[in-house]
């Protein structure tokens, strides 16, 4: 009998880790998740400035060509 209730209270032992372990792990990935995103919304900020740059310098050069050309 006393094998018994060492191993449930073994078992029990067992399952509030296993549960701390699932809900460490949950908030790890939600953690990483949010992270990727912020990320992603800088690279994509990044991205929309070069456009921006790159747009704004090929109509400067398109200017200068039909300048020089005059």
């Amino acid at each position: 009998r006393q094998i018994k209730q060492q191993f449930e209270k073994l078992h029990q032992f067992l399952r509030d880790e296993e549960e701390a372990t699932i809900t460490a792990l949950r908030k790890e990935e939600e953690q990483k998740k949010q992270m990727m995103k912020e990320k992603l919304e800088e690279m994509n900020r990044h991205i929309s400035a070069l456009s921006h740059t790159i747009k704004d310098t090929e109509e400067m050069m398109k200017a200068n060509d039909v300048c020089f050309i005059k």
